[in-house]
């Protein structure tokens, strides 16, 4: 019998720049369309009152690993009800290396990761050009995989 662990990923406010903070009202986990294990949580934000969080989960059926995203428009204020799914069909047993994330100004956001099957490391990216709304409908794999690190 296999045991599933769900964690949490909760979001609280602070509009005093961190002196106090509201009590963690919106769980990220449940914006999820997995609602399973997260991991590697990463935030940005920009001036203009936009933050995003990316994660990675376990999609329950089948096991595989999925990158998530979310974001608000309004300081955190509110949130889309369901993250977005950045990976194709996902990652099977391990996690995904290192994924991380940049925004600029113009509204470009870039999120880059690591993986592939059997040892092999490749490097994938997906991306917006509207601050989030809208993503590549598949991730992009950058150059030739190689065996090993």
């Amino acid at each position: 019998q296999a045991e599933l662990r769900v964690s949490r990923a909760r979001r609280a406010r602070s509009a005093d720049g961190g002196v106090t903070w509201s009590l963690p009202r919106v769980r990220m986990d449940l914006t999820s369309p997995f609602k399973s294990q997260l991991s590697h949580p990463e935030i940005k934000n920009d001036e203009a009152g936009r933050i995003w969080v990316l994660w990675q989960e376990m999609a329950p059926s089948p096991n595989r690993w999925q990158l998530l995203i979310n974001r608000s428009d309004d300081y955190g204020k509110t949130w889309l009800k369901e993250a977005i799914r950045l990976t194709g069909p996902g990652q099977r047993g391990e996690k995904f290396r290192n994924p991380s994330f940049h925004a600029d100004r113009s509204g470009h956001l870039y999120v880059v990761w690591g993986g592939g099957p059997g040892g092999v490391q490749e490097l994938y990216l997906n991306r917006s050009q509207d601050f989030g709304a809208t993503w590549l409908p598949r991730e992009g794999r950058i150059g030739k995989p190689q065996k090993g690190t």
